[in-house]
């Protein structure tokens, strides 16, 4: 599962809610219950991967999302500083249009760090 979006836990919830409320009109509060844990199990599970725009790719973003045991893959950076930024905050992977750039940062990263990168790089084919 992937959710294009920060928005999706909201969303999610609020079909929860929406699930209790139209159940409870039509059946009572003892069947809207049973809907509101439905809906739970469906939408509330989270997602294993956010593919959200690298704008909105901020550290306390990056680290929420993986706090959840999710990864985070961002989308299209094309710029080397924002690419270098991406890496600094912890992104998982990285679509670009020049693969090669975050390629060139990535490698910078781990020489830096000592330690190996997983970080995905993904460009377009032709």
């Amino acid at each position: 599962k992937a959710i294009e979006s920060w928005e999706g836990s909201e969303l999610n919830k609020a079909k929860e809610i929406l699930a209790y409320q139209l159940t409870e009109l039509v059946d009572g509060e003892e069947e809207a219950k049973a809907a509101q844990e439905g809906a739970r199990a469906v939408f509330g599970g989270g997602a294993d991967c956010y593919l959200p725009n690298f704008a909105q790719c901020t550290k306390e973003n990056v680290d929420r999302i993986h706090s959840q045991g999710a990864e985070i893959y961002t989308w299209t950076v094309n710029q080397d500083f924002d690419v270098q930024k991406l890496i600094e905050v912890g992104v998982d992977g990285i679509l670009s249009d020049f693969p090669d750039l975050v390629t060139k940062f990535r490698r910078l990263a781990e020489i830096e760090s000592e330690y190996p990168m997983g970080m995905a790089v993904c460009g377009w084919m032709d």
